[in-house]
């Protein structure tokens, strides 16, 4: 995702092949909150909706959620953040379905849930803990 997103803003990476692309991403807002505010924003080229980074934000503006959708499939890292932009979860995604690590943090930044899953399903040994990093249970899938 941070080579896309930082291709989509034009930051962080030396100009390359897609910068005439970047320049022609659009930004759709597909949905808002009550309060008028962008709640699902959609960037893409060329009106390719199938392809493109989906944004989704808190109803006070910041951001809540992004990932890269591919033939209209959630794919490689999904990231959601709390009110405060602290890291909430950490999700990775292979067509759709959820693939790898999976964590989920306190708005302290303390770590609340580790775990993996394999073909969008839960397993080996997942880790749940309290708000101050204390292991509160484990849990082992199959």
């Amino acid at each position: 995702i941070g080579g896309v997103l930082a291709a989509l803003c034009g930051c962080g990476s030396p100009a390359s092949s897609d910068s005439h692309e970047t320049a022609q991403r659009q930004e759709y807002v597909k949905e808002r909150h009550e309060n008028g505010r962008k709640k699902t924003v959609h960037l893409h080229a060329h009106g390719d909706s199938l392809n493109r980074i989906e944004q989704q934000f808190h109803d006070n503006g910041a951001l809540l959620s992004e990932g890269e959708v591919v033939n209209n499939k959630r794919q490689g890292e999904w990231r959601s953040y709390h009110p405060d932009g602290q890291l909430w979860s950490m999700h990775f995604y292979d067509e759709g379905r959820q693939e790898g690590l999976y964590r989920v943090y306190y708005s302290n930044g303390v770590p609340r849930i580790h775990g993996q899953y394999r073909e969008g399903k839960e397993v080996g040994e997942w880790l749940f803990f309290t708000e101050t990093g204390d292991t509160a249970r484990v849990k082992q899938f199959n």
